[in-house]
């Protein structure tokens, strides 16, 4: 007997993909949508993020409010009654739902499927509504594809091992303010792709201090990047990759997103330091060294810039991303550390900020991570 996917489109299109992926073998898909969701592309984004041949799909446009117009649409489209149909109802308006529901409960061969919010887990509504684990486990590119999200890039490569950025960590924490200075200057030729190290004075003992490997004097664009703050985003990658034993296509570092028009018609900050999915859940991680800019003596609060970046991801992504901020700030009341009313604007945004206590012990480090999952 033929089997058909039916699933109802909504702004969370993730649950839609991890049915069509779920299930295997199925000789035609159903989208049933509305023309506020087709506007969107939303049906398009669970097509394309499918991998599966669009002669597979078939759309019915729907009134999302209306009963009636549900069940003439599908009385129309749905005609054959040798068919297993499998719907998710997890998707969709509440009438939606009901209206899909009346129509397939009818057929003589029909189960419905619910996805519960912010579980790995898929519900047989029938009978006692049997629970079972999805095995499908979406990638970065899947996930934010099924959102309609593009990247421009596949992130950036890991230059040094995980070896040696801890033990560069540990050179960073007894520089001096001297040494920071002369990082800022290095800061600004980040986008150079090559540059010589007397260029900036005090920088050759600066990288001495590092203990930082340089050939014929010269840094290139990868070693800039490294010593002005992708080191880090190499160290808090490299840990999340070990300790959850994560496959390459499900983490990224520096990874580029976008989409065409955003929902406030602003322009989104839109590289990610530290991204990667587990269980079907995106974690999105923002990696500071400091919450604070010790490009002018005072220092300027740069965490209220980070926790804008993490939010744009609701409001103009549609994604629900458990986020972070790992910065090597402290917390406490003195002078560049991170204080309460920072942590409270955090907390508001449901944005965790981790602090160097942690992040500078890497067994306490490591039982974070765990503890994320």
């Amino acid at each position: 007997m033929p089997k058909h996917l039916v699933s109802l489109v909504s702004d969370q299109t993730l649950p839609n993909l991890l049915l069509i992926q779920e299930f295997g073998d199925i000789d035609q898909y159903w989208m049933i949508s509305t023309e506020k969701m087709e506007r969107q592309g939303r049906s398009d984004w669970i097509i394309r993020a499918s991998g599966k041949p669009d002669t597979l799909f078939r759309k019915i446009i729907v009134i999302e409010d209306s009963l009636q117009d549900i069940a003439e649409k599908l009385k129309v489209e749905i005609t054959a009654s040798d068919i297993h149909f499998l719907i998710n109802l997890t998707g969709g308006t509440k009438i939606m739902s009901l209206g899909v529901y009346a129509f397939f409960n009818q057929l003589p061969h029909h189960q419905f499927y619910y996805i519960p919010g912010g579980r790995n887990d898929v519900l047989d509504l029938a009978g006692t509504a049997k629970q079972q684990h999805i095995s499908y486990s979406a990638s970065v590119g899947d996930f934010l594809a099924v959102y309609g999200i593009q990247t421009s890039s596949s992130g950036t490569s890991v230059l040094h091992t995980p070896d040696y950025t801890c033990e560069f960590l540990k050179h960073y924490q007894h520089l001096g303010e001297d040494d920071f200075k002369i990082l800022n200057q290095l800061r600004t030729k980040r986008k150079q792709n090559r540059l010589t190290v007397n260029t900036i004075p005090g920088l050759s003992e600066c990288l001495k201090r590092m203990n930082y490997p340089v050939e014929n004097d010269q840094l290139l664009r990868a070693d800039i990047r490294y010593l002005t703050g992708d080191w880090f985003e190499e160290y808090v990658y490299a840990a999340c990759q070990s300790v959850l034993q994560l496959p390459a296509s499900h983490i990224a570092m520096g990874i580029e997103i976008k989409r065409e028009k955003t929902v406030s018609g602003d322009e989104v900050p839109n590289e990610f330091d530290v991204i990667f999915t587990r269980n079907n859940k995106l974690y999105v991680i923002e990696c500071k060294t400091s919450i604070f800019s010790r490009h002018v003596e005072a220092g300027i609060n740069i965490l209220d810039e980070t926790l804008y970046k993490l939010g744009a991801l609701k409001q103009d992504f549609g994604l629900y991303p458990q986020s972070f901020v790992f910065t090597l700030s402290h917390l406490g009341e003195k002078k560049n550390q991170i204080r309460p009313h920072h942590l409270k604007r955090a907390n508001y945004m449901n944005i965790k900020v981790i602090d160097g206590s942690i992040l500078k012990d890497s067994d306490r480090l490591a039982k974070f991570i765990k503890d994320l999952i």
